[in-house]
């Protein structure tokens, strides 16, 4: 049984999903690198991003899988379908890990802002793992185990895209399956993230800016730190509506009627760049990570410098240990600076 490609755009399909996905492992590598080399900025809030980015990273890596199968297959059989199965299976967990976490992290911004409950929020972060982790792989699970898992190559007259490694589409109830392993929870995502920022803005502007004068010394710190943070992470639901309101469009018009050729290819670029748009708006266009790096460079430029080449390890102890000072003493500056505004 042989399954060919159906349009022209379907090269393009693949090509941007390969692109964007490479992009956005990238991006997840460098999520990581900045929250593992800057302690201060490990927040509890930001800790469940990290959950979410691994999430972005699998499911990058299952996109690469199967976009490959399709570049480097030109007419895809069953003799590849081993590689195009561990695809599948790859994809459900993390689209659907992908999903919950999303909501793990909105729910979370929301206890912490509008109800002002972080204490609730960080004994939820427990039943977020089980839940965020546990129920893909058990989704998977099943499907693996009902033999639904192949080509999703749908029809020439419905379906505008290439051959994908998803949900065979010759597969009993492939509707129910289509929502149970990715479209129903990926609905489900875009309104409760809707709805829970809704909620976080309407909060911000009632409360505007948080109150540092009740913020006892001792707390102060890190409290600003937090809140500041967790008001950074409420707009992750929002790259998430913006991004996947598109593949929900068309993976429901495709079930109606011919979906359009432009809205096949802002389904590839929207499911493969949440990780992308995070790194930019979470890390390059964050004025307080831009000065932790640019601290963290500098102080590496002066380790591995020619100035340095003949330190004593006591000395580059020495010089390592001032540089971590500084950057202690610009993060406590800027608080202050914005307590002060």
């Amino acid at each position: 049984m042989k399954f060919t490609f159906l349009h022209t755009i379907d090269k393009a399909y693949a090509g941007i999903a390969i692109v964007m996905s490479t992009l956005s492992i990238l991006s997840c590598f460098i999520i990581i690198a900045v929250l593992i080399s800057c302690k201060s900025l490990r927040t509890n809030g930001r800790t469940l991003l990290i959950c979410l980015t691994v999430a972005n990273f699998v499911s990058c890596v299952g996109s690469i899988v199967a976009a490959g199968v399709s570049v480097f297959t030109p007419e895809l059989t069953w003799s590849n379908f081993p590689v195009c199965a561990a695809a599948s299976a790859i994809s459900i967990v993390s689209n659907v890990c992908a999903y919950l976490w999303t909501c793990a992290i909105s729910l979370y911004v929301y206890l912490c802002i509008s109800w002002k409950k972080d204490v609730l929020a960080d004994k939820l972060r427990g039943v977020f793992h089980l839940v965020c982790w546990g129920f893909p792989v058990a989704v998977m699970v099943i499907a693996t185990a009902s033999d639904v898992i192949g080509f999703n190559f749908g029809k020439a007259k419905v379906e505008r895209r290439p051959p994908w490694c998803w949900i065979d589409r010759e597969t009993e109830k492939f509707e129910m399956w289509e929502l149970v392993t990715g479209l129903g929870w990926r609905i489900a995502t875009i309104v409760i993230c809707t709805a829970l920022y809704s909620f976080v803005q309407f909060s911000l502007s009632v409360q505007g800016k948080p109150d540092e004068e009740q913020i006892d010394e001792f707390e102060e710190d890190l409290t600003l730190r937090i809140q500041k943070a967790n008001r950074k992470l409420r707009h992750i639901p929002l790259i998430f509506v913006v991004l996947n309101a598109w593949g929900a469009w068309q993976e429901m018009g495709s079930a109606l009627s011919t979906t359009a050729s432009w809205l096949v290819l802002m389904q590839v670029i929207g499911d493969h760049s949440q990780a992308l748009v995070n790194v930019i708006l979470l890390c390059f266009l964050s004025k307080d990570v831009r000065t932790k790096l640019n601290i963290k460079c500098q102080s590496i430029r002066h380790l591995f410098s020619k100035k340095t080449l003949g330190l004593r390890p006591l000395e580059l102890e020495e010089l390592r240990s001032d540089s971590n000072q500084l950057m202690d003493e610009i993060e406590l500056n800027e608080e202050q600076d914005q307590v002060q505004g």
